[in-house]
């Protein structure tokens, strides 16, 4: 079971710590505040959008409340790498804006996992290409440069979960997906390989669903049209947000196609010579 739904005496504290500090952020309504999306995002509870709360009305102040969100999470320290994303027409939500948001380990479940469905608000699957920096980034790169530096690829399965209940996707503004950490949520992976041995530019995913086909995409699908020039992109929103890239981190590019709703069920997510992501939603 993912360890957010049942917190250990030290993460409690954690988030009770979290949530007395971060009371002071009040919203126009004067209960909500950015404890109550940490709430939420710890116990699986639906939240308002932000922009209608009058928390955020800026690009600056959204990437600003992710991450007072963010820093309030249990085990948000513990870095594994990024998301990028929304930039595409393939992005559900009212605009389609280049984001980033944090990953971190205790997010992520290998190939063949069980992940818990109850533990999501409102859970959605996407076939994604993660990869794996060998050097640390702190200027901006070019698409060029991105080949050289980012040395590892693998399958991936990003479980991003839609916080703000059974509300239409696109009434969320980007500033309320930004604010909400990109909603990240979890991430299934499969074996990373050397960038070297393929073109990730002409991979094509197919993903079923009990069998059935659900996703299908391509590399024509993500910002820029490219795994490339969407990793250049990820690395300069972050750079602006105060990230630095890693040795080490993993940035994910993207959904390869229309993301569909986690459910119940077997995936298994086919990237070709790639690999492929197998896991199982359960409760």
């Amino acid at each position: 079971m993912n360890p957010f739904t049942r917190l250990t005496a030290a993460s409690a504290a954690v988030v009770l710590s979290s949530l007395f500090v971060l009371v002071a952020c009040k919203s126009q309504n004067d209960d909500v505040t950015v404890a109550t999306y940490i709430n939420g995002w710890v116990y699986s509870r639906a939240v308002p959008l932000p922009t209608e709360e009058g928390l955020v009305s800026t690009m600056d102040e959204a990437y600003a409340f992710g991450a007072q969100f963010v820093n309030g999470l249990p085990g948000a320290d513990q870095r594994y790498g990024f998301k990028f994303g929304c930039g595409a027409d393939v992005c559900p939500f009212a605009e389609h804006i280049p984001l980033v948001g944090s990953l971190w380990a205790s997010m992520v479940s290998a190939s063949g996992s069980s992940i818990n469905v109850d533990e999501y608000v409102r859970g959605f699957v996407e076939g994604e290409l993660a990869f794996r920096f060998a050097v640390d980034v702190a200027t901006p790169i070019t698409a060029a440069q991105a080949r050289q530096l980012a040395t590892e690829v693998a399958p991936s399965a990003e479980l991003p979960d839609f916080p703000f209940g059974d509300r239409p996707l696109n009434e969320a503004r980007i500033l309320d997906v930004v604010a909400a950490n990109g909603i990240a949520r979890g991430l299934v992976i499969g074996e990373f390989v050397s960038t070297s041995t393929l073109d990730v530019d002409t991979i094509v995913m197919t993903g079923t669903r009990d069998g059935e086909l659900v996703l299908s995409g391509s590399a024509a699908d993500v910002t820029g049209g490219s795994h490339w020039e969407a990793l250049a992109l990820a690395v300069s929103l972050l750079l602006e947000n105060g990230h630095v890239v890693k040795a080490g981190d993993v940035i994910v590019t993207g959904t390869l196609g229309v993301p569909t709703p986690l459910q119940v069920a077997e995936y298994d997510l086919d990237f070709g010579d790639l690999g492929r992501v197998v896991f199982r939603g359960v409760r």
